[in-house]
């Protein structure tokens, strides 16, 4: 099916083959509407003649269109062109984990307990929710993303509550080397054959080999369903006990063995809370991951990262100034911070925080005047350049540890002759890290925003996903920030809004109002960059997705406006593109508009992340939308 490439599918176009499998072939291709990148699972013409192959086919994108987890591939799209059969997923940019293991051979306990817990939780929602055994749980169908995030690939085997059986019985379905003993006997399988599958899979992740092995196909399941498991401390003798105790639990014999369900290892695969260094404290006993007299723990309702000791103080403020506290209690080095974007609005928030906790950064500023207006002059270093003028900061960043990268143009203000998307955002950071591996600099934390993906050129969301792409590539240690839309004093996307409202007869609903946004407060942001400063080892070559602790469509945003204002206004249908027509001229006529093209990108999509995303990876609960708006006049 090699002939398919640079053809065009539906409305997608594929552009080269990038899996091949029993079924069929998976290409990258394009979705030619939006420009998207895309993964296109095509069935083998072979087998289209074959009734039970057209079925599985199907089977597989109804299984996965009715799963949604962010450990599971989303499916897009399906249909039938020319005779053939093809459904579209998203395109997963990252290796296998059997590509990992073939490279480095064992994978270090604090990743691999990881990606088992993501793997598990995919698992629990599957069966919990559409009742789905996946069946075929190997490193081949374990995918990491850009981000280090697992997906789970390939339902062609799987089976699901409702669908008919189409595998014969009694025939083993799945890779011999990850069956459990009751799928080797040809047995009704449960949840748990794919918990011992994912045994089998942390057991080859930490130890660098399968359980069992044989010299031929009798052999093999001989072994699995009745050899001696040797432990993988015994290829691995630095393995911690209590991770070695919740891999021998999945891979039991009986099954009535293993854990009930998959939440339930994920929970203790998590609160192992292993790190690079693999901290001995372990905060579950020994008799709760064993097999006998186990006792039924219930899954969290959302995995809980611990925290460093020293980030759990009670308030946000609190928490920053205690972790920089105890960073210097603990003979931690002194950071010299360097905050491009100084006085924006991210950026004059942090500055001012970084001086209420003894620091004094240095300060990237394009005008002096603003500058001394807005920042503590006698309590910075104030150095006047410009990210687009590399020859401002060849000397700008020597002796720095740290980059705090917030200078951007952001999608609320309109490009300039010497302030564009590409010149800033991406050339701009270019010039950031080439006199930062110039100088030394140890690390780069980038300010990005939620949504980023890549685009077309010269855009907005181009530009912000090329400055990171760029950053992760960099060779420099890293951390990228993705907060949701901003509010505050000021904050320009709800101040914009706010004018609207003052001066408009109208309130214009763009797309019906039915976009979501998850509005989060500044000063919980810059408590985020804190932590991230103080907590470089937990953090580093991470993205975090950050957003308030509630979701607010257009229109609701604009309900707490009218409310915080004490204003009445009829709201109206406003349809994209004509909006689309009126921000372009706004943008052609005034110095700063209300609503820019670039704003304008935001309605394409939920501005969204999970509502306890701060909560979970930091520690604390941001400021409510609706609180702080009530709680102050605009």
């Amino acid at each position: 099916m090699n002939e398919l490439a640079g053809q065009s599918l539906g409305g997608y176009q594929l552009e080269q083959e990038i899996g091949r499998g029993s079924m069929g072939v998976v290409y990258r291709g394009k979705q030619i509407a939006l420009g998207r990148q895309v993964a296109v699972k095509v069935l083998a013409q072979t087998l289209a003649r074959d009734a039970s192959y057209v079925a599985r086919f199907i089977r597989e994108a109804e299984i996965i269109a009715g799963l949604n987890h962010p450990n599971i591939v989303h499916i897009y799209d399906a249909g039938q062109q020319n005779k053939l059969l093809y459904f579209v997923m998203e395109y997963v940019q990252g290796p296998t984990l059997a590509s990992l293991l073939h490279t480095d051979r064992v994978i270090p306990q604090y990743l691999a307990a990881g990606y088992a817990a993501q793997i598990a939780d995919a698992l629990d929602v599957a069966y919990k929710e559409q009742h789905v055994i996946h069946r075929d749980i190997k490193p081949e169908n374990l995918m990491l993303d850009r981000w280090g995030k697992i997906k789970v690939m390939d339902f062609g085997l799987a089976r699901a509550l409702g669908h008919q059986p189409i595998t014969v019985a009694k025939t083993l379905v799945g890779s011999i080397y990850y069956a459990s003993p009751e799928q080797v006997w040809g047995y009704v399988l449960d949840n748990r054959s794919d918990i011992y599958a994912l045994g089998v899979v942390l057991y080859e992740m930490v130890s660098g080999c399968r359980p069992f092995g044989g010299r031929s196909m009798p052999e093999l399941t001989q072994a699995i369903v009745g050899g001696n498991l040797q432990p993988p401390s015994t290829h691995n003798p630095e393995l911690l006990p209590e991770l070695e105790c919740i891999i021998l639990t999945a891979l039991a014999r009986d099954r009535d063995q293993r854990y009930e369900d998959a939440g339930i290892m994920a929970q203790l695969l998590r609160s192992l809370h292993l790190t690079p260094a693999l901290a001995n404290a372990t905060a579950v006993p020994l008799e709760q991951l064993t097999p006998l007299g186990r006792r039924v723990l219930q899954p969290p309702k959302r995995p809980q990262v611990q925290l460093p000791r020293y980030l759990e103080a009670q308030s946000p403020q609190e928490d920053a100034a205690a972790a920089h506290a105890a960073l210097k209690e603990t003979g931690g080095p002194s950071q010299m911070i360097f905050v491009t974007g100084a006085t924006g609005y991210i950026g004059q928030h942090l500055v001012a925080r970084l001086v209420s906790q003894g620091e004094r950064p240095r300060c990237l500023v394009r005008d002096m005047k603003r500058a001394t207006r807005i920042l503590p002059t006698d309590k910075v270093e104030l150095v006047q350049g410009d990210t687009t003028q590399f020859v401002t900061l060849e000397n700008a960043v020597q002796g720095v540890d740290t980059i705090v990268h917030a200078a951007f143009v952001t999608a609320d203000h309109k490009q300039s002759a010497g302030n564009s998307y590409a010149q800033t955002n991406v050339q701009g950071t270019a010039h950031l890290i080439k006199a930062a591996k110039a100088a030394g600099v140890k690390r780069i934390i980038e300010i990005s925003g939620l949504g980023t993906k890549p685009d077309k050129p010269g855009t907005y969301m181009q530009g912000r996903y090329l400055a990171e792409q760029m950053l992760i590539d960099s060779g420099l240690d890293w951390t990228i920030i993705r907060p949701s839309v901003l509010f505050g004093k000021d904050a320009p996307f709800i101040k914009g809004l706010a004018d609207l409202v003052r001066t408009a007869p109208v309130v214009p609903l763009i797309g019906g109002g039915k976009t979501r946004f998850q509005p989060i407060y500044v000063e919980d942001v810059v408590t985020v960059i804190c932590k991230v400063l103080a907590d470089r080892e937990h953090t580093n070559n991470k993205i975090y997705t950050i957003g308030g602790p509630a979701y607010y469509s257009f229109s609701e945003v604009f309900d707490v406006l009218l409310q915080a204002m004490h204003i009445s206004r009829a709201k109206v249908y406003a349809p994209t593109p004509l909006v689309g027509v009126g921000a372009a001229v706004m943008e052609a006529v005034l110095p700063r508009p209300p609503l820019t093209k670039a704003a304008m990108t935001l309605f394409s999509f939920d501005n969204v992340t999970d509502l306890d995303s701060v909560e979970r990876q930091f520690g604390f609960v941001p400021m409510s939308f609706s609180q702080y708006m009530q709680e102050r006049n605009i």
